[in-house]
């Protein structure tokens, strides 16, 4: 089920070949002409990739065709990636005379002929994949139909439910039968969306509530439809009608259809059941409700999806999210498929059976599936291969269903959500992820598309978070005030996708579980149990592909030593050095080796809870930083080359507790968005911080120490995010706060002071969450507390 997803990657590629600072290099060095022939050839290639990425899933050799397009992407990303790396460097130069004489140096004009030949040389199989291209007859920017090329076809359900083989729904079928007898809810049509997980029973419980003695008797009409992908007015109608007389409908012209239909629900309570949808058109579904407003008071619709977007389109009421069966009731559902009516049971596969039960994590078409898989093996053997192996790894099994009907919520996604969701299975099962670290990953990789909105590619990668969570294709495991979700879990079996479809690409490399990377993989989290580092050096020195490496560290720190951990550091820098995203939280690091200065490429580096002190001024080498997180570590300082980081967007230094100040170069770092000092002994920000264009977010929180904030800080005209809170030695607010129109959240205001602000300076401030207002013997008169307009901000929860 690998399926090739090189959308992302090639679109990535193409905007590095139209930026102006490549193209003037190129231009310099004299290999312009090689740069547009390869920027014409993608071109011609992502025409027709949409068709070739919706066509792979029955046609291995375009499959093939594909996974080579995308290792070279790959190799030319690297290339234009040293590329940009020169042309940074030497644009320091500014006058071109100086840049002519730099590029005569000996180093640049080796440097220069070796880009010429790996250009020359990744355009040479271009060519020839482009060649290949024609047999394949792909065409040009044609979007296919999900129905069309999907490898499996959705069955159309029906309304009959055998209730005796259902378990566990007995409080979710009285929740909906409540709604639907309830005729108190207006005279509109009441719409009630059933939203779940693929397999989760959500057909199963609409069902049940359909055939309920109790609603029979209520409508007066019921009608069932299975919608699928096709949302088309005529065919749902001709459908609805089919359903509402029990005798087949001759197709006839739209107007005669409408009529008909109408003739059939005038003035009569009915119930609808549009199983199975998957569009999100408003338009759409407005056509639909208008031709069923005609009925009587009371009439209902259950809307099964899987898609949260489309249950609140639809829904009169909050969504019904179905929740997972106890393992009790997926237990009673197994037991029945695997052992059928057998007395007695062998209490060997008995226990085994159990075990499986959990890998099914309450969903109940996994329990069915593998308990029928497992019907007529009668060795224990078989049972322990189940039982013993990934859940993805059955997806060759004609008759394992659950991975086919889960991918149907993978086929719906855009190219760049495929790609976001199978980097997910990097992640080990039950792993708690963090969105905003997940987002910088995604964004480190290049998977976010740029929007024509011009929103910033994190806030398009919280979009995704949120569009897979929608899907049921995320878990919400966590959310902050204000509704932002901040942590996410994948049920087992979506994992189980999610390695499915990302094939070799993704690895998780466990030391327990003897997992190990291929050669190929570009995505590896390393879990750090129990075996020495040096067990994981050897995995490392044949992984010189990887462009994420996310280290789950778990040993004890005492059992390591100073030089396995400075071995394996050297050989990420030297070996390694393609990557884009490092994550080493927590692991045992005193210094950052020489070859550091190495991962050029890299644009994301969490090296928080790590015991390190002294961070390099090589730091500057690592142009392309994006997210540089220092967290609770040991660093005394920040070194003043940081400044020449221009495309940083993230610095996390809270909890630094040895930190006590910022170099003043910190203020040319003109991408910063979020700057992160809560809980450090800093005293003072530089006043250069000011001039940060860009910055939404500053993080001050039990900063005791500082006393006063930066003179100029209302030239920070993008500040949403000012959080100042438990800065109790702060004595005064800078001028001028009123002109920050982007502003928040502050937490607390202090009129008078060395500045002698007024409370004025909060008038137009649209501000949310908490204000403390301290000092208040400091307001003058009545007039100066009114024009702060407190009784207007009603997104303050607690204003003290």
């Amino acid at each position: 089920m690998t399926e090739i997803v090189a959308t992302s990657l090639l679109r990535f590629i193409s905007e590095k070949l139209a930026s102006k600072a490549i193209a003037e290099f190129a231009m310099q060095i004299g290999i312009d002409k090689e740069l547009r022939k390869l920027e014409r050839t993608l071109s011609t290639i992502q025409d027709v990739l949409e068709d070739a990425e919706a066509r792979q899933v029955k046609e291995k050799a375009l499959r093939s065709w594909l996974s080579q397009l995308k290792e070279l992407a790959y190799d030319a990303d690297d290339v234009l990636d040293e590329f940009s790396f020169k042309a940074a460097k030497l644009k320091k130069a500014n006058m071109k005379e100086k840049v002519r004489n730099l590029l005569c140096l000996p180093k640049n004009i080796a440097f220069q002929r070796k880009i010429a030949l790996r250009v020359k040389e990744i355009n040479e199989r271009l060519d020839e994949i482009a060649e290949v291209r024609s047999k394949f007859h792909l065409k040009e920017g044609v979007f296919r139909s999900f129905k069309l090329e999907r490898s499996i076809t959705s069955e159309e359900t029906g309304s009959f439910i055998k209730e005796s083989e259902v378990y566990g729904r007995e409080v979710d079928k009285e929740k909906i039968v409540e709604f639907l007898m309830n005729t108190s809810v207006g005279d509109d049509i009441g719409v009630i969306g059933i939203v779940g997980l693929g397999g989760l029973g959500k057909t199963t419980l609409a069902g049940l509530v359909y055939n309920d003695e109790r609603v029979c008797g209520h409508f007066q009409k019921r009608m069932w439809v299975c919608v699928s992908e096709e949302f088309e007015l005529k065919r749902l109608v001709r459908l609805i009608i089919e359903s509402a007389t029990g005798s087949e409908f001759s197709p006839m012209n739209m107007d005669a259809m409408q009529r008909s239909l109408i003739n059939q629900l005038q003035e009569k309570r009915f119930l609808l059941v549009l199983d199975d949808v998957w569009s999100e058109s408003h338009e759409k579904w407005d056509s639909l409700r208008a031709l069923l407003t005609v009925g009587a008071k009371g009439s209902k619709v259950i809307v099964t999806t899987r898609n949260e977007h489309v249950a609140s389109i639809m829904g009169t009421i909050s969504p019904y999210r179905l929740s997972n069966l106890s393992f009790d009731d997926c237990w009673l559902l197994f037991e029945r498929r695997a052992f059928g009516n057998e007395v007695e049971r062998n209490p060997d596969f008995v226990a085994i059976g159990k075990e499986i039960v959990k890998k099914c994590g309450g969903v109940p078409l996994a329990a069915k599936a593998l308990g029928g898989l497992l019907r007529f093996k009668r060795t224990e053997s078989e049972w322990l291969a189940i039982k013993d192996n990934e859940l993805w790894k059955l997806a060759s099994d004609e008759n394992y269903e659950v991975l086919p009907a889960l991918k149907l919520s993978y086929d719906h996604l855009s190219s760049c959500l495929k790609q976001c969701f199978a980097y997910c299975s990097i992640f080990p099962k039950d792993f708690n992820i963090n969105t905003t670290t997940l987002v910088k990953l995604w964004g480190a990789e290049g998977f976010l598309e740029p929007s024509a909105g011009h929103i910033h590619w994190e806030q398009i990668g919280l979009q995704c978070v949120e569009e897979l969570q929608a899907r049921s294709l995320f878990q919400v495991n966590m959310i902050e005030q204000g509704g932002v979700i901040t942590q996410v879990k994948m049920h087992d079996l979506v994992h189980d996708l999610a390695q499915s479809v990302a094939g070799i690409e993704c690895s998780i490399v466990d030391d327990l579980t003897q997992r190990y990377p291929s050669q190929n993989s570009r995505y590896v989290s390393f879990i750090c149990n129990q075996k020495p580092l040096s067990a994981t050096l050897e995995l490392l020195r044949d992984a010189k592909k990887l462009r994420t490496l996310y280290l789950d560290y778990r040993r004890n720190v005492d059992r390591e030593t100073e030089q396995s951990v400075q071995e394996v550091l050297h050989v990420i820098s030297s070996d390694i050095n393609l990557l884009r995203a490092l994550h080493l939280q927590s692991y045992p690091l005193k210094a950052l080796p020489h070859t550091f200065k190495k991962l050029r490429h890299l644009r994301y580096l969490d090296l928080s809870s790590t015991p390190l002190e002294i961070f390099p001024q090589c730091i500057n080498t690592l142009h392309s930083l994006q997210t540089l997180n220092l967290c609770n570590s040991e660093i005394k300082s920040i070194p003043d080359s940081i400044g020449d980081l221009h495309n940083l967007c993230t610095l996390k230094i809270s909890h630094c507790f040895n930190l006590t100040s910022l170099p003043g170069s910190i203020g040319r770092l003109n991408c910063l968005r979020e700057l992160d000092c809560s809980r450090t002994k800093i005293n003072s920000l530089p006043e250069s911080v000011c001039t940060l264009s860009n910055l939404h977010t500053l993080g001050l929180e039990d900063c005791f120490f500082i006393h006063e904030l930066p003179h100029n800080l209302s030239n920070m005209k993008s500040l949403v995010n000012l959080n100042i809170h438990g800065c109790i030695n702060l004595t005064c607010m800078p001028m001028n706060l009123r002109k920050l129109k982007q502003l928040r959240t502050l937490p607390i205001f202090i009129p008078g002071g060395k500045n002698n602000c007024t409370l004025k300076e909060l008038g137009s401030l649209k501000l949310e969450g908490i204000l403390q207002l301290k000092n208040l013997q400091n307001v003058r008169c009545v007039e100066e507390a009114k024009a702060a307009q407190l009784s207007e901000k009603h997104n303050i929860r607690r204003c003290t």
